[in-house]
């Protein structure tokens, strides 16, 4: 809240770069971006194998979305890995 109780506007909030909320997001959304293009696929070929919508998808290849295990889970399926795979894959690009 702002002065005086009033909630700050957008402008004045200062945005906290959605990587230094949740790391992990960021490098699994790089991976997962990887995964896609090395298979050819498009974002709306990939959202309809794993059964979610495709700004989903785009939300989370960008890093703006925080996605549901199950959600990475769904996207493992479609590229063939385990979650423990992509996992630790993310955490050698650390």
């Amino acid at each position: 809240m702002g002065q005086g109780g009033r909630r700050k506007s957008g402008a004045q909030r200062a945005a906290i770069p959605r990587c230094l909320i949740a790391p992990i997001c960021c490098v699994l959304a790089k991976v997962l971006r990887e995964l896609r293009e090395a298979r050819h696929l498009s974002r709306y070929e990939v959202a309809k194998r794993a059964g979610i919508s495709r700004s989903m998808v785009s939300y989370i290849e960008k890093g703006l979305g925080v996605p549901t295990v199950d959600m990475v889970a769904r996207l493992c399926g479609v590229y063939g890995l385990r979650l423990s795979r992509l996992f630790s894959r993310a955490e050698r690009q650390r």
